[in-house]
């Protein structure tokens, strides 16, 4: 959930997925900051980016799809 600054809560950037019988958690995109930190100068809030495609690749269908195995973690963006 947004929060009134426009940046999102620790919590609420961690999502479950069911994979092969077991779940797996995941941290859905990241900041600004974490994505970009040479920009330390620049003063803009920390929205999450790509939490959308942390989502969609989590999906079963898009895992089956990729041949993706049920041992692989659950994925997440790089930032490096």
């Amino acid at each position: 959930m947004l929060k009134d600054d426009g940046s999102v809560s620790e919590e609420d950037r961690y999502e479950e997925v069911e994979i092969g019988g077991e779940i797996k958690r995941y941290r859905k995109g990241y900041t600004i900051d974490e994505y970009t930190p040479w920009m330390k100068k620049v003063a803009l809030k920390s929205p999450v980016l790509g939490n959308f495609v942390s989502t969609y690749v989590n999906r079963a269908d898009v895992r089956k799809a990729m041949h993706i195995g049920d041992q692989a973690p659950a994925w997440e963006m790089c930032g490096s």
